[in-house]
């Protein structure tokens, strides 16, 4: 047992310096701005690198499968799919790489893009999110509770609380008179007709 445990994993570790080898060799032949990054951790997929575009390659069943890497919180289309491409061992790096490069990162680097600028208009709602929890937060003198809602009080029982979450504000009140109740109706009119209005 201890025999076969030892040779399988001889096997695996072959395997994984196989493909670091072979994806250091396309990095090579696919030339800047493309470089080999090590595999640190993950030594059972290669990585090709320019900034943060990533191609990682895979092996399996005498293949190399090749597939991209996106930001974190870069959400692509729904339905649209991410290219992954495949190619046999025994061509050899050369021709892997030029296979990468006519069928995959044409592919790739305009759905990358893409998921780096939903990142960043990702990014930019948190940080206007945040921004306008802390404002409403000092107009009542009240700071965020844990799950980012802001609750005060009002004259009276009354009481309310605000949650800012997918670019809209959600207000709730309660225990408000009738007066204060007409009157901030008549107040959000007035501010949704002023939008309305030309600039």
């Amino acid at each position: 047992m201890a025999k076969w445990v030892f040779e399988q994993t001889e096997a695996r570790k072959a395997k994984e310096a196989e493909l670091q080898t072979i994806t250091k060799e396309v990095a090579d032949h696919l030339g800047k701005p493309w470089k080999y990054k090590p595999a640190g951790e993950h030594p059972w997929s290669g990585g090709i690198v320019d900034g943060e575009a990533k191609i990682i390659l895979a092996s399996g069943g005498g293949r190399i499968i090749v597939r991209g890497a996106y930001p974190y919180n870069g959400y692509l289309g729904r339905g649209q799919e991410t290219p992954t491409i495949t190619v046999a061992i025994s061509r050899g790096a050369k021709v892997l790489a030029k296979e990468i490069g006519r069928r995959f990162i044409p592919r790739y680097l305009p759905l990358f893009d893409e998921a780096v600028a939903m990142r960043r208009q990702h990014n930019d709602r948190l940080e206007k999110e945040y921004a306008t929890r802390e404002a409403i937060a000092a107009e009542v003198n009240s700071k965020p509770a844990v799950n980012g809602k802001v609750f005060f009080t009002g004259p009276g029982r009354s009481r309310g609380e605000a949650e800012v979450y997918g670019g809209s504000v959600k207000i709730e009140l309660r225990g408000i008179g009738y007066e204060a109740a007409i009157l901030l109706v008549k107040h959000i009119v007035a501010l949704k007709s002023a939008e309305k209005e030309p600039s």
